[in-house]
């Protein structure tokens, strides 16, 4: 039995030993081809699949020297890679993301790429070479980082993988242009493009429909804004009713989408006049999972007794959601009869549409896009974020509605640094239940690209560590300088976080964010910096750098331009223009066009003749509805988006013209500006029934100040005095006599144009002279006080 037991065990080591060897093989032996690619003869025109074989033999032969043999021939000996895409006509897109999945397997010497489509298994093949230690961190050569080996080896190993978002669109846009410089459109277009693929995000936008269209890696869903397409077959004189009643100008009137208006909700021709073109659209593209139904961009709700009712008798429509849940529940629910795996979306937090009632629940089908453009300062459930957490509010109120969840990010606007909250933001998202995320990168430089790779990342595997991800990139990217560039980029970020909010970026957000202490501090460490790295690193610091430089620069001369609004002195206006001067001479010098968005400079290079427009004086001037106006519009306007009472008691407006000044340097409540006896002589005199931008301060956004002095009439003992503005373009704090007394908040898209009140009895100085303080904050457009402000009585 003993002699029996031993000889079992010798033949069970043996059998171990020859499986271990055997389960060991070489791709590169010694910088020799040890193996081939094998494509199907079936799909070797799959370009996918050919792609996927060409970028497997490329990077192989960059890293070991070895050139491997790419044939058809699945039943030849020897060692061996299988591309194998999943092709079946007749299979139903996936709506879980296995679309995009894909299985590594390494059997008895053959490696197979196995994917559930054909563009899968490109992305198997990046999944493999990223895990031979193949980065794509930068569109171009200069942005990847292929190691040097003399061997390649493979065990046996079996594994799938699935992204965390079954889409994920990273794409510029506008158009080329735009982002592009002119002399190198067509090479930046296909490294950008490239570099989306390798990074496994889809292509969504018109931006990839010329230059370079690949046929792979496209989007599977359409959100847009496509809902008035409908309109453009329909005569309004024949069929009036399908078209939004709106109010504009004191008229009431149907009005044809070219008027800025949608369409009439609950006219049941425009449900299937939808629910067909998404058949058709569907008919047309079976690969596509999702038809899009977003608003027109702009208002214009339909206002007829129907679409008030469905509305919940709310009018005007300044809150339309049970209009467009319902509206879009039917849609859903008429083509689910006719495709029932197929989707519809649409902006559903977008302007005046922030969540369903919560009555409503949506029908199987709605994909909820969350546009997101809040705040990007902090994560999106940051409860001390006030915008960001109203935000996470509504989108909670879309899960309990049962609809699928769609994200929509931005990215900051061309010259804008890129804030680093929304990396953490997408995990959150990935646990929320979200099924696709989509960023509109709205500019192009080195500093985004680092955000954006992080971003790609998480989009395929939302477990990973945003800031581990980042100095990830960091190390390997920049190598000895890692450390001091991703010192520079929390340097940024810490800024960020300092402002009130941030959303879409802009002239304000970047001189708000590169303060002189963020300039300096950040040239001192990348100068230092230059001399630790050399070649290949240099080169990718040096671009850093010149993003840096550029953002530098940027802030300079803005902060230069608004000052010389402020002061109105020629030394201030030459000082501006230097400033101008030195920032396009740096980008020539340095041919930022290879790097950054070339709309750039041409913001810089138009800037001069804003400059030289500045008057030596401002002049006070009225909107033309409220120049010399009667009593009743001016009531009208002091009320606005507000019922007006039948009595008004007491009622005095406070003076037309005050104090202003732009607040540069974002100075807080511990300023003087505030206190009564502050000596405001040297600011500009500004009319309230007007915005800044049409005084004299064309294209300001960001911090300002508002000042009156006046003498208050005696009112009433007993009644409580109200002070109301008319409107305040977007949120401030008001004070009256040095004390806080109101807080204004911009968070409905409807605030910067409503009038709102406060109790200032307590504060109030009745009979005796007053000082009325708006400290103020405009994030985009137009801003300022503009409508009328007084005092009265309940």
């Amino acid at each position: 039995m003993r002699k029996v037991f031993l000889v079992s065990l010798v033949f069970v080591l043996l059998v171990m030993c020859r499986t271990s060897a055997a389960a060991e093989y070489y791709l590169v032996r010694d910088g020799k081809p040890a193996s081939r690619i094998c494509v199907p003869q079936e799909v070797s025109g799959n370009k996918a699949t050919l792609l996927a074989a060409s970028e497997l033999r490329n990077y192989i032969e960059k890293m070991t020297g070895a050139r491997i043999a790419v044939d058809n021939d699945l039943h030849s000996k020897g060692v061996k890679i299988l591309l194998l895409p999943k092709i079946d006509p007749a299979r139903e897109i996936s709506a879980d993301g296995s679309e995009d999945s894909f299985t590594i397997e390494v059997d008895r010497g053959t490696l197979t790429i196995r994917g559930n489509s054909d563009t899968a298994v490109l992305y198997g093949v990046y999944q493999f070479l990223n895990d031979l230690g193949v980065r794509w961190f930068m569109p171009g050569e200069i942005g990847e980082n292929v190691p040097s080996l003399n061997n390649i080896k493979i065990r046996d190993l079996k594994k799938t993988y699935k992204p965390s978002f079954r889409t994920r669109e990273m794409d510029y846009n506008g158009n080329n242009s735009t982002h592009l410089n002119p002399k190198a459109q067509e090479r930046q277009h296909w490294e950008y493009d490239l570099w989306l693929l390798r990074n496994r995000c889809h292509f969504t936008r018109s931006i990839h429909g010329g230059l370079h269209r690949f046929d792979m890696g496209y989007t599977r869903e359409k959100g847009f804004h496509s809902l008035t397409d409908i309109m453009g077959d329909v005569d309004i004189a024949k069929e009036p009713d399908r078209f939004a009643l709106v109010t504009k100008d004191g008229v009431t009137k149907r009005r044809p989408p070219r008027e800025r208006a949608q369409l009439c909700f609950t006219h049941p021709a425009n449900v299937e006049a939808h629910v067909q073109r998404a058949i058709d659209f569907f008919t047309k593209r079976p690969r596509m999972l999702t038809y899009a139904a977003s608003l027109a961009d702009f208002s214009g709700f339909c206002e007829c007794e129907n679409c008030i009712k469905a509305n919940g008798g709310v009018f005007p429509p300044i809150d339309p959601n049970r209009l467009v849940w319902t509206f879009m529940n039917a849609l859903a629910k008429d083509l689910r009869r006719q495709m029932p795996n197929k989707r519809i979306a649409f902006y559903a937090h977008y302007q005046l549409l922030t969540s369903p009632p919560a009555d409503i629940k949506a029908e199987p089908g709605v994909v909820a896009i969350t546009a997101h453009a809040s705040s990007n300062r902090t994560v999106i459930n940051d409860p001390d974020c006030l915008y960001n957490r109203r935000y996470y509010e509504h989108i909670t109120r879309m899960i309990a509605s049962g609809a699928e969840l769609a994200a929509r990010e931005y990215s900051m606007r061309g010259g804008t640094p890129q804030p680093l909250a929304p990396l953490s933001s997408i995990k959150i998202f990935h646990e929320l239940g979200y099924v696709w995320y989509h960023t509109e990168n709205m500019g192009r430089d080195e500093q985004r690209n680092i955000v954006d790779w992080v971003k790609a990342q998480l989009l395929w595997d939302a477990s990973q560590d945003a800031e581990a991800l980042l100095k990830t990139f960091c190390e390997q990217y920049y190598g000895a300088a890692g450390d001091d560039v991703h010192s520079v980029l929390q340097i940024i970020d810490s800024s960020i976080r300092k402002l009130p909010k941030i959303r879409l970026g802009g002239y304000g957000d970047t001189q708000s964010i590169m303060t002189d202490a963020v300039v300096g501090e950040g040239r001192k460490i990348l100068a230092a910096s230059l001399n630790k790295v050399s070649g290949r690193e240099k080169k990718r610091l040096v671009r850093f750098n010149d993003t840096f430089e550029m953002l530098a620069l940027r802030g300079l001369y803005v902060r230069a331009w608004w000052t010389a609004m402020n002061e109105r002195t020629p030394k201030a206006k030459a000082k501006t223009l230097e400033e101008i001067a030195r920032f396009i001479r740096f980008w020539e010098e340095r041919d930022l066009g290879e790097t950054c968005s070339p709309a750039i400079l041409e913001g810089a290079t138009e800037l001069p003749k804003r400059v030289q427009n500045i008057k030596e004086k401002t002049v006070p001037m009225a909107s033309e509805n409220l120049a010399g106006t009667d009593k009743a519009t001016l009531l009208k306007e002091l009320f606005s988006f507000a019922e007006i009472p039948e009595r008004v008691d007491n009622l005095f407006y406070l003076p037309e013209v005050w104090r202003f000044r732009l607040n540069i340097h974002r100075q807080d409540v511990q300023t003087a500006w505030m206190k009564p006896d502050f000596d405001d002589s040297m600011w500009n005199a500004l009319s309230t029934y007007n915005f800044y931008e049409r005084q004299g301060f064309l294209s300001y956004d960001g911090a300002y100040w508002y000042r009156v002095q006046f003498k208050a009439p005696v009112f009433p003992k007993r009644k409580r005095v109200f002070l109301r503005i008319g409107a305040l373009d977007d949120e401030g704090k008001t004070y009256i006599n040095g004390k806080l007394i109101h807080q204004r908040w911009h968070l409905n898209p409807s605030n910067w144009k409503s009038s709102f009140e406060m109790d200032v009895t307590d504060v109030i100085r009745p009979g005796d002279t007053n000082v009325i303080v708006v400290a103020g904050n405009d994030q985009a457009g137009v801003g300022g006080i503009w409508k009328p402000c007084a005092l009265y009585t309940k």
